[in-house]
């Protein structure tokens, strides 16, 4: 619970959330907001690189965590032009409806100045889990008495509700936690390679 509030977490994952988490993430990816996209994952994610070669063999590459992902996405953001689209091949939620597989299939067109354009395709598989409480928010609520959070079906934070006599912090706590998802990426598996050709 977070900070007495009178705070609920959804239930459990459901199989549009994920889909709608997973269009989201897509469009912080795209949208070049390296902050926007690590806010999708948990601060102890980690990330699992693969390269798949022209034969399907998958060839382990290394591991990161967040803030090694991240800096790598804000270098590929800074120097490439691109456009990724993503699927959802697979949905697999635990029984207690906590947590879920998901796998998919992402296709990036990518531009770099002076090189030709070029298409990559990628397996991943990502494990989501379904928080409690939103770790960064804890702090901010102890400003206020009686606060509690109102997320909607897809547990993203829209509303702070309690009688709050300084206008300015609730406003600003508000803006907070509706960047903040009750939904998170713990792991990140990806197999990157050439696009299979079609036909």
């Amino acid at each position: 619970m977070l900070a007495g509030a009178g705070h609920a977490a959804p239930a459990r994952l459901t199989d549009a959330a994920i889909r709608a988490f997973v269009v989201r993430q897509e469009a912080a990816w795209n949208a070049k907001d390296a902050k926007a996209w690590a806010g999708f994952f948990t601060p102890d994610a980690r990330f699992a690189d693969q390269a798949r070669g022209s034969d399907n063999s998958i060839v382990p590459t290394g591991q990161s965590t967040l803030a090694q992902a991240t800096a790598q996405a804000e270098r590929f953001f800074a120097k490439s032009n691109f456009h990724e689209t993503s699927q959802v091949l697979h949905v697999l939620i635990a029984p207690d409806g906590r947590t879920a597989r998901v796998v998919g299939h992402e296709e990036t067109r990518i531009g770099t100045p002076g090189q030709a354009p070029r298409t990559l395709c990628a397996d991943t598989e990502q494990a989501l889990v379904l928080l409690d409480e939103v770790p960064p928010i804890k702090g901010l609520l102890a400003w206020f008495d009686d606060t509690r959070l109102v997320t909607n079906d897809l547990g993203v934070v829209h509303e702070v509700v309690g009688d709050h006599q300084n206008e300015d912090q609730f406003h600003t706590v508000r803006a907070v936690v509706r960047q903040h998802e009750l939904l998170k990426l713990r792991v990140r598996v990806t197999g990157l390679g050439p696009c299979a050709e079609s036909g």
